[in-house]
């Protein structure tokens, strides 16, 4: 969770780095940068605190995975789904 609102940080940083490019006044960029920038310092301290856990799997996903497969294969073979 904390890798996507770093990332959306991350955009709206860009977004306004090119907004000071094209020639919108830094004074009024500065104080939003300067706050996003402190928000993902925040996340990031976050995330090496607390890493987000791995995605857990079912334990028996590779039998489900098979089974899957062979039924799709016997949908495919029958002449009435060819």
């Amino acid at each position: 969770m904390h890798l996507r609102e770093i990332a959306k940080i991350d955009r709206e940083i860009g977004r306004l780095i090119q907004a000071i490019k094209n020639a919108v006044p830094a004074i009024r960029v500065k104080d939003e940068l300067g706050d996003l920038e402190a928000q993902k310092s925040r996340l990031e301290s976050a995330v090496q605190r607390d890493p987000e856990p791995a995605p857990r799997l079912h334990p028996n996903l590779a039998v489900l995975y098979r089974q899957k497969l062979a039924n799709l294969r016997d949908a495919f073979n029958r002449r009435e789904t060819r």
